[in-house]
């Protein structure tokens, strides 16, 4: 269906929406039209929300939400969303902001700016220098310093840099989700006055969830109230909505009804194909999204980047060179030291001692503890990473600009995991080598360094170019663990958030279950390795 500029922005019939087994909405029906400023209010529990979510787009299909019946938003049915973006030409404004926290306010509203329709250059002028200039407009507009990060920011501040980079994009249609949340009085009154402004200058049409009716009920067109004993949303006067919301006032959502729990085998035997048919196609969606198609190249870049210093440059490289010193170290001395009957066997095969150690290190000791320190230390900063973002609601504006998360997390993951993982295998690497020849050359003064080094790959050759042998076997099992490390962390952060403590616990789930797909891919390939 395509929409045309008469038709109303907002066209709902016989809308059923439910939530775990209750009906918030039974054959609903509204329409908002557009260049409208309409106020959705409604008590606590009601489904506010969830109305705005399947508005917006954002609302995930099945699951314990459900929504039958006709919903259009700007000629887009929004009942049959994939949940990957938002509805084409909608724009929202988080009651949490959702500004992405590694951004300045500057690069947040380019963000905006870059997603959007693109602002419209004199001819003959660089759009670079277009784009800055609008992103100055919207700066000095909304009075903000282009400069400052989300952390460094007031809870005004960072509304007003929340609706600047909505602006940026250039929504048909913005949702506001509680814009007043948190303010106080005389910030809540400034917000709504900027609402109102950005609305008339903008020429949009603009849905605000709130409950704060004394701030914003004077700035709207309209007002929609959303009844739970009625299960209707309907129009009301803006004389009449307190006498409404009054009415509520003892009103509480019945608990539904605890469902009957399977027998414990049947939930173990289901709970475990369900993992094993989500972990196949996390495998999958990673190796498909391993292709960059990116929005934007530069935020693809920057995201790319950003993965890159996050599981692989910055404190890795000495973490894993501090591991590869430890392990050349206690290899070599160890091996040395515990030599049975030592002055009769070492004279005699202290050179197939060296080229042992050589292999042993190469193939087996340092590509093992390279992938368990990264399936740890990258894994669980990537699920930080992710959950932080899905909490704070930042996977969600990504969305709402029309991005699926997956082209800019999973993609910058995928990548920097592969191009990561070799580089911190050579560092681990070559430090362990240079403590095992220190260690040799402190124990056995009567050897020199080049023959230790003829040795040291003796067993291992130079049989693939200027490699080392095996060198194909080292990368399967490095590339494959880091990539399959970088899903695991990438899908367990993105399941919902609703605490820090999720977050943390989506953190320990991945690495554990990291360091056991590691431990796994090194099983097999010894099985078909040696």
């Amino acid at each position: 269906m395509t929409a045309t500029a008469n038709d109303p922005a907002i066209r709902i019939s016989g809308l059923r929406l439910c939530a775990q087994d209750r009906v918030l909405l039974e054959d609903a029906g509204v329409e908002i039209a557009r260049g409208e400023l309409v106020l959705l209010v409604g008590a606590s529990g009601t489904g506010k929300s969830l109305t705005l979510a399947l508005l917006s787009g954002l609302l995930r299909p099945g699951g314990a939400v459900t929504a039958s019946g006709s919903v259009q938003v700007l000629g887009h049915d929004a009942t049959n969303r994939d949940g990957g973006a938002g509805i084409p030409g909608t724009g929202i404004v988080f009651q949490d902001f959702a500004l992405l926290d590694d951004v300045d306010a500057r690069g947040n509203i380019e963000f905006g700016l870059d997603h959007g329709t693109p602002a419209t250059a004199e001819e003959g002028s660089d759009p670079s220098e277009t784009r800055r200039a609008v992103a100055d407009a919207l700066l000095d507009e909304f009075g903000l310093p282009g400069n400052l990060y989300p952390a460094q920011m007031s809870g005004g501040m960072k509304q007003r840099l929340a609706l600047a980079r909505t602006m940026a994009f250039g929504p048909q249609l913005l949702f506001y989700d509680e814009p007043t949340s948190g303010l106080d009085p005389a910030m809540s009154v400034d917000v709504a006055r900027r609402i109102r402004e950005a609305h008339d200058r903008h020429d949009m049409t603009s849905v605000v969830v709130t409950h704060d009716l004394a701030s914003l009920r004077d700035i709207a067109d309209r007002i929609l109230f959303l009844d739970p004993r009625a299960q209707s949303l309907r129009e009301v006067a803006n004389a009449e909505v307190d006498d409404a919301l009054a009415d509520l006032r003892g009103w509480r959502a019945d608990d539904p009804a605890p469902k009957e729990q399977p027998p414990w085998l049947r939930r173990s035997v289901v709970g475990f194909l369900e993992g094993t048919g989500d972990f196949v196609i996390g495998a999958w969606r990673t190796l498909v999204h391993l292709l960059p198609r990116y929005p934007s190249r530069k935020w693809g870049v920057r995201f790319l980047w950003r993965y890159l210093r996050l599981g692989t440059l910055g404190s890795a490289i000495p973490f894993l060179a501090l591991a590869g010193l430890i392990c050349g170290f206690i290899t070599t001395f160890f091996m040395f030291a515990l030599l049975p009957l030592q002055g009769y066997t070492e004279p005699v095969l202290v050179e197939e001692f060296i080229g042992s150690l050589g292999f042993a290190l190469y193939r087996v000791v340092i590509p093992g503890i390279t992938t368990l320190l990264f399936a740890s230390r990258a894994g669980a900063a990537i699920a930080s990473d992710v959950g932080n973002r899905v909490l704070t609601r930042q996977a969600d504006a990504l969305r709402s600009h029309g991005i699926r998360p997956e082209r800019y997390l999973l993609t910058g993951l995928g990548i920097s995991s592969l191009i990561g993982i070799p580089l911190l295998f050579a560092v681990s690497y070559a430090v362990a080598r240079v403590a095992a020849v220190a260690v040799f050359l402190g124990t056995h003064p009567g050897h020199g360094p080049y023959a230790f080094n003829e040795e040291f790959h003796r067993l291992v050759g130079w049989d693939w170019g200027p490699f080392p042998g095996g060198t194909l076997w080292v990368l399967g099992k490095l590339l494959i663990s880091a990539l399959g490390t970088a899903s695991i962390a990438y899908h367990v952060g993105m399941r919902e958030k609703t605490s820090g403590a999720a977050v943390a616990t989506g953190v320990t789930s991945t690495i554990i279950r990291a360091t056991i797909f590691v431990l796994t891919v090194h099983m097999v390939f010894a099985f078909l390795e040696f």
